[in-house]
């Protein structure tokens, strides 16, 4: 394969001064599933610190100083198979995200819906059932950053900074920077799309491991 043809992906990892120990066995393994294709080349990258925004413009920027064409965020909590970047990748897609929970209980799905009479938008729930045949992909509204494959070449064109923690004087809270990148996203008219079936198989680690079968759907 041509060097130029070649998919350079960065796992970019923001984190504290420790990791879980599934985390890190998750990301082991799917860098080694990964580098045994041979198309792909595996980068991984650790931004320690409180601020995230900090840690997500950092990792950012070393990514592209290191000529990637990709990126992989995954939050140090999370557990997920081993096929998730080549899966992430495949979509071909510039932004595409798994629907991790929420580390409470009842645990909520992350992915949010527009709705014009909630400036929080509607959340996006698991469906009912899944199959193959069935669409692996769902355009969303929002979505967090805890697992979220992105294409470099978006950044060309999105402007600094990416991702601020914004004060919203109607909702009187704070925004995080996930929600104010997708809003950066939205004004560049760049579509969010979330892994349908790779959304089941995201654990969320706090006092127990936080996934779909934690949500309760709406009656």
């Amino acid at each position: 394969m041509k060097t130029e043809d070649r998919k350079r992906v960065m796992v970019a990892i923001p984190s504290g001064d420790m990791v879980n120990a599934d985390f890190m066995m998750s990301l082991l393994q799917m860098c080694m599933v990964t580098m045994g294709q041979g198309d792909v080349d595996v980068m991984v990258d650790n931004w320690k610190g409180s601020i995230l925004p900090v840690s997500r413009e950092s990792l950012i920027n070393n990514a592209l100083q290191r000529g990637a064409t990709h990126v992989l965020f995954v939050d140090s909590d999370m557990v997920f198979p081993a096929e998730t970047l080549l899966r992430l990748l495949s979509h071909d897609e510039l932004v595409v995200a798994c629907n991790c929970v929420t580390k409470r209980l009842p645990a909520t799905p992350t992915a949010r819906d527009y709705d014009p009479m909630d400036q929080g938008g509607s959340v996006v729930y698991p469906p009912e059932s899944w199959s193959p045949g069935d669409p692996d992909l769902r355009e969303v509204w929002r979505i967090g950053t805890g697992v979220m494959m992105l294409d470099c070449s978006l950044f060309e064109d999105l402007p600094k900074p990416w991702f601020p923690i914004v004060w919203d004087d109607a909702l009187q809270t704070y925004r995080g920077e996930d929600w104010s990148f997708c809003e950066n996203l939205q004004a560049k008219e760049i579509p969010i799309y979330i892994d349908v079936p790779l959304s089941y198989a995201i654990k969320h680690q706090g006092k127990l491991d936080f996934d779909m079968t934690c949500v309760e759907q709406p009656s």
